[in-house]
Parts: C-alpha cells; structure tokens; sequence
C-alpha cells in the first residue's frame, strides 16, 4: 500500500499498519539475587509474594494492580482476571530466545551483577 501524510505531523505512514487488539504483556520478576546478604529471608519473600495471599495484595494495592496467573486468586478491584484479556506474546519465539543472551547481560550490567 502506499504511503499517506498524516495530517497532524505531515510524515509519511504507511496506510498497512494496524493496532494490535489486546494487551502487551509486562512480566513481572521476581527471584533471589546471587550473593544476596540474606538469602534466606529473600526466599522467604518469595515464597509468600507467589502464595494465594501475597498475589491478592499485588492485585488488590492501587499502585500496583497486577493481575494473577493464580487460578485460585480472585479478580482485580476492577471485576478483571488476568485470563479475561488476550494478552499479546513475542510471535517470533527464535529471536525471542536468541535475543535473551544480550538482555541478561544488559541486565546484570545495569543490577550491578
């Protein structure tokens, strides 16, 4: 298809693309850090911010709403689960793999690990 002006900015779009219809997807990390001071007690974190009560309080506090993969924890304030919205996923699940290599160590370099 050819290409349009928009109106507003007078660039050039290509007239092909469409919105995506869902939600982009956020994973939310958790874990223990290497050479972490108390592993013990991060573990114990762990443990209750994954158990039925600490997922209620992560989908329940207003500022973080995060919905549950939990199929025992109940809706979010707003009525929603999680499996209530079709989520959007990487559709190229190779480069998807190939690319985590270099966002670890981005990541580790960033965390100071």
């Amino acid at each position: 298809m050819p290409a349009t002006r928009s109106s507003r900015r007078r660039a050039p779009t290509s007239s092909s693309w469409r919105r995506p219809t869902g939600c982009r997807r956020s994973a939310f990390f958790i874990g223990v850090v290497n050479r972490a001071p108390h592993p013990e007690a991060a573990k114990l974190f762990v443990d209750w911010a994954l158990s039925k009560r600490g997922q209620a309080v992560y989908q329940n506090q207003k500022i973080l709403l995060y919905g549950s993969l939990r199929t025992d924890a109940g809706p979010m304030p707003t009525g929603k689960r999680l499996s209530d919205f079709k989520l959007l996923f990487p559709t190229d699940w190779n480069d998807y793999v190939e690319s985590h290599p270099v966002f670890v160590k981005e990541w580790n370099s960033i965390m100071g690990l």
